[in-house]
């Protein structure tokens, strides 16, 4: 549609279907994105609902499974972390250590929190009786980030859809021309100074979209 939009050439077109696969990978890298910011808030429930249980007085591997109770009723049993920990007390009984499955779950989880939380927890694992406090402030500490986070993406959630809103903009005002007075656009499609007005055009929303996409992609 936007070939078309900004060249009036099937055949062009055509060539333009080349940019759907980069595309298809940005729309890929969205989904992913999303999967691992879903992930860490529930992530920061399981570590209330862990450390709730170490404090209860349950060992390691049996406030793991509280945990996973816990987490079931509260995000159901297809949530991402619920299947985590799911996998996780499968592991352990098979008798692999705590610290193995955790780290593993941080390595796929590909996710800094996670990551940093297993290195702390195999520390504090170690230590025996500083178990509880240990866990304690890596839990408010991480929970705390995670909030910062979270309240941030809020702020500019707005700006996004504002964003989102501009870069139909430019295409919309290409179709309304078109279709209103099509005869007042020929010249750009018939002339190689029109053409090359147009390339310029798209090149600039092209890069007016990466651009708004970097400036959205706030990290802490």
């Amino acid at each position: 549609m936007i070939g078309y939009l900004f060249y009036n050439s099937i055949w062009f077109s055509g060539v333009m279907i080349l940019f759907l696969f980069p595309y298809y990978k940005l729309v890929q890298k969205k989904e992913t994105e999303k999967r691992l910011e879903k992930l860490k808030l529930e992530f920061k429930d399981a570590l209330t609902a862990l450390t709730a249980s170490l404090h209860t007085g349950y060992a390691i591997e049996n406030a793991f499974r509280e945990a996973y109770t816990e987490l079931s009723l509260l995000h159901g049993e297809q949530a991402l972390i619920v299947q985590e920990f799911d996998y996780m007390l499968k592991q352990m009984h098979v008798s692999r250590t705590v610290e193995e499955v955790v780290e593993e779950f941080a390595v796929r989880s590909g996710l800094e929190d996670i990551q940093n939380f297993s290195q702390v927890f195999s520390m504090a694992n170690r230590s025996g009786g500083k178990l509880i406090s240990i866990m304690d402030a890596a839990a408010e500490t991480i929970s705390q980030k995670i909030e910062v986070e979270r309240e941030i993406l809020v702020m500019i959630q707005g700006k996004k859809l504002e964003q989102r809103i501009m870069s139909v903009v430019p295409i919309a005002m290409i179709a309304y021309l078109r279709i209103g007075n099509g005869a007042f656009m020929q010249v750009l499609y018939e002339s190689l100074v029109g053409r090359a007005v147009m390339s310029g055009c798209l090149i600039g929303y092209i890069a007016a979209l990466w651009l708004g996409e970097k400036i959205m992609a706030i990290k802490i």
